[in-house]
């Protein structure tokens, strides 16, 4: 019997309790091995069990026991080892996304399969790269590695273990380590990377530059292997948005094996049923009692809650002084099209704007009200100088945003107010927009200009006490389930930065606690938002007041 194979029928039959992106994995594999297109290699499988079969555990209480491949981590083999296409005879995968929560024996089973891959997976000079963010945890692998491949060969006779690199001497096969210094990526031609705590990438550059390396190869592999983190909007975060997209039939990416270990949404992170959905390893590496004690103290301690969400249960959490819980934020992002609110004198639309002061981000907000449903929909646009890419905060972000479109480069220096403007009189052209909102700060420019234009400007003030009103306002839209805002990562980011300026009085504001923590598009929506309240409300303070050209 496959292990893997077996497993897969219990995800989906629900013996085995999954969470939806494992169900998908499951369903997916079996609907592959029982196509026309798709066979699985029993040979390649016994050759894989077998070698595995020889490894023992080196440390802790299992140090001696023999290492048994657990019915999902033979699922995983199955997949990305032994699963191979009719028409080439080549497998079908090249690269695989494998998410699950610490503890869960992920370092082992990658130096495991980091071996085979070098002695027995018939490449001929096979290369194979372990790398990380760091290279402290880079190290981790390697070092499991290297204590598998002592016991493989304790006379040395084959295999050479040097400080950074493994030697297989009868097929001139190596596996190395690296870190997250690109420039070590390059002139290398690896069969295999394991890309260890993906989480951590600031941003694409070594899995780019890794995987970039193995065009010359019959049968690469690119296996990276993570907890979730918490750059939401990062590499990593939306690289994962895009393997759920494939899961669900969404995109078609017919090589690569994604499968994560998670909490569903609307899952009770306390309730301990749930615990096996990102801890498939549960009772055995992973601890039921040491699980539980984890999360009942953090039920307790609002400082741990997010590092055991994040950590224990693999769900991808914002810093702990995040303003709204990001999954709010998610249920509420959609393709905003603008053409949909044309010709529609039902709403309401106002415009928030937020200006870089010399050369950084700029958001541009525009606000659909529909007074009778009392529904929001905001639509962001992000602008940047193209000098802001030379070595700031965030530059390799702006770079991925800007070649996806999300972020518009501007052939200047300094913040291209020619072209905001533009944009902004277009909209104004285009849209019955009864009110523009902004910071006053460097704006007077931009502003005389609009305003001579005739567009309704209006100074909106930056302090707390003005701030107060939308702040909350928006808080209470999102949790309701009564905003939409553009499917822009950008604008993900720009709230999982935010944190609360709280005052003695209450009185609360989004600020970011450092530069690379923008927040412009969260600003701009807040002006245009409470530019509105002002007016169908009334001022909260003196502070709103009609712009005029001095």
């Amino acid at each position: 019997m496959v292990k893997g194979i077996q497993y897969a029928k219990d995800v989906v039959s629900g013996k085995i309790l999954a969470c939806q992106w494992v169900k998908l994995a499951c369903k997916r594999f079996l609907d592959d091995i029982n196509s026309q297109d798709y066979y699985f290699d029993e040979k390649k499988y016994n050759t894989l069990t077998t070698f595995t079969g020889v490894m023992k555990h080196y440390s802790s209480g299992a140090a001696g026991k023999p290492f048994i491949l657990e019915p999902w981590e033979d699922f995983i083999i199955c997949n990305i080892f032994c699963l191979y296409r009719v028409d080439t005879r080549r497998r079908k995968y090249k690269t695989a996304h494998i998410s699950v929560s610490r503890k869960n024996g992920k370092t082992t089973l990658a130096a495991v399969l980091g071996l085979f891959a070098l002695i027995a997976d018939g490449e001929p000079a096979a290369s194979v790269i372990m790398a990380a963010n760091s290279r402290e945890q880079a190290h981790i692998d390697f070092d499991a590695a290297s204590a598998f491949a002592r016991q493989l060969d304790p006379r040395k006779k084959s295999l050479k273990v040097l400080r950074n690199e493994i030697v297989f001497q009868k097929n001139n096969a190596s596996l190395k380590v690296i870190s997250a210094d690109a420039s070590t990526g390059d002139g290398l031609n690896p069969s295999m990377v394991i890309l260890d705590e993906l989480h951590e990438a600031v941003d694409s550059k070594l899995f780019d530059v890794l995987r970039s390396g193995q065009g010359f190869r019959e049968q690469p592999l690119m296996l990276s292997i993570t907890t979730a983190g918490f750059r939401i909007g990062g590499f990593c975060n939306q690289y994962e948005d895009y393997c759920k997209e494939i899961l669900m039939g969404q995109k078609v990416d017919e090589t690569l094996f994604a499968l994560l270990y998670t909490l569903d949404d609307g899952d009770d992170w306390t309730d301990e049923s749930n615990f096996i959905k990102s801890n498939p390893n549960l009772g055995i590496t992973v601890k039921r009692d040491w699980l539980s004690e984890q999360v009942n103290q953090a039920k307790n301690s609002p400082t741990l809650e997010v590092g055991v969400k994040t950590k224990n249960l693999n769900v991808w959490c914002s810093s702990s002084t995040t303003w709204i819980p990001e999954q709010y934020i998610r249920r509420s992002l959609m393709d905003v099209d603008l053409t949909e609110f044309k010709n529609k004198n039902n709403y309401l639309v106002y415009l928030g704007f937020d200006l870089a002061a010399i050369s950084d981000l700029t958001a541009v907000s525009i606000m659909f009200v529909d007074p009778e449903t009392e529904e929001y929909f905001f639509k962001t646009w992000y602008y940047l100088p193209k000098s802001a890419l030379d070595g700031k905060y965030n530059s390799e972000l702006y770079k991925m945003w800007s070649s996806k479109g999300f972020l518009t480069l501007t052939d200047s220096e300094t913040t291209d107010y020619n072209y905001i403007q533009n944009q902004i009189v277009y909209l104004y052209e285009t849209f019955d927009i009864q009110g523009v909102f902004f910071d006053s700060w460097n704006a007077q420019m931009l502003v005389n200009n609009l305003t001579n234009l005739g567009l309704p400007m209006t100074a909106y003030s930056q302090s707390i006490g003005n701030f107060n009103k939308p702040t909350k306002e928006m808080e209470r839209l999102v949790l309701s389930d009564k905003v939409r805002f553009d499917n822009n990562p950008i604008t993900r980011f720009c709230f999982d930065n935010v944190e609360l300026k709280v005052d003695i009085n209450g009185n609360s504001k989004p600020v970011g606690d450092h530069n690379a923590k923008k927040i412009d598009g969260v600003i701009s929506m807040l002006n245009a938002l409470g530019g509105y309240l002002s007016i169908v409300y009334g001022n909260q303070e003196a502070f709103v007041l009609p712009y005029k050209n001095s």
